[in-house]
């Protein structure tokens, strides 16, 4: 099955991103699993979303067993992307989603 492709940006070589292997796998992990185009997600006890193209629904649970990283671990990187300027996160009680800024360049 064709899954599709991303670029990468050489930009994260040079920021030093790289040094930190679990932020590079998370930076990583957002690019290849945001939405490519705009779509309707089903959220449970919430109903139909809209998920733009650059972002992705996650929750902090799911991705700590995806990663088999505990919990205060994903926070942490979380927020250092947020710092950087790779992403924004909005966050309600029941799930966050993720926007990764200037998405068309992957």
């Amino acid at each position: 099955m064709n899954r599709g492709w991303t670029r990468r940006w050489r930009k994260r070589w040079d920021k030093g991103y790289h040094q930190d292997a679990e932020l590079w796998v998370l930076m990583d992990y957002f690019i290849d699993y945001a939405n490519y185009k705009d779509s309707d997600v089903y959220i449970p006890n919430e109903g139909m979303i809209t998920v733009k193209r650059g972002q992705r629904v996650f929750g902090t649970n799911k991705l700590a067993a995806f990663f088999g990283w505990d919990r205060g671990k994903i926070r942490r990187k979380l927020d250092i992307l947020v710092e950087i300027g790779f992403m924004t996160i909005r966050t309600t009680n029941r799930y966050s989603i993720g926007t990764i800024i200037n998405y068309n360049i992957y």
